[in-house]
């Protein structure tokens, strides 16, 4: 009750982590390091950057998370929606895991009925060279394995 009659006369000011603009700045000069203009794949009024690499395209957002207080960098990659054949669904999902387990920093996941590859972290503490691994390890796996799935499966994008 005390608490309580205290944060009603004397509101604490919370800080909320924000999208700064020096996460803004190391984003773009990741980007920039693949020789791609980061102005021309961003995404207009949202923190979201569309990148190719081979056959996979790549999506690099920043986000914040209210109910953890933190901005987080996501990095993905749409590889195929996910067969209806129950039979090959599952004889992919097996080989998923497996290719999971042989990956770096990096896993396959779903997400509205399409398989996906992905890393997500907070953004504290991150620095470009970072970001960059991030960008480059989605590009070099979801490039490969774009096509191994295809080849195995014969998966239609």
């Amino acid at each position: 009750m005390i608490v309580l009659f205290l944060l009603f006369y004397f509101p604490i000011q919370i800080q909320l982590p924000m999208i700064t603009d020096e996460m803004l700045t190391m984003v773009r000069q990741a980007i920039e390091e693949l020789q791609v203009d980061p102005y021309a794949c961003k995404k207009e009024n949202k923190h979201i950057w569309s990148l190719s690499k081979g056959a996979a395209d790549i999506w690099l957002e920043l986000f914040y998370l209210q109910k953890e207080g933190r901005v987080y960098i996501q990095v993905l990659s749409p590889i195929y929606f996910i067969p209806e054949t129950s039979e090959l669904k599952y004889r992919i999902f097996e080989e998923l895991l497996y290719c999971n387990d042989a990956m770096f920093g990096v896993a396959f996941t779903l997400f509205e009925n399409q398989i996906f590859i992905k890393v997500i972290r907070e953004m504290e503490d991150i620095d470009k060279s970072e970001i960059l691994a991030m960008l480059l390890r989605v590009g070099n796996y979801a490039d490969y394995y774009k096509t191994y799935l295809k080849d195995k499966y014969h998966l239609k994008s």
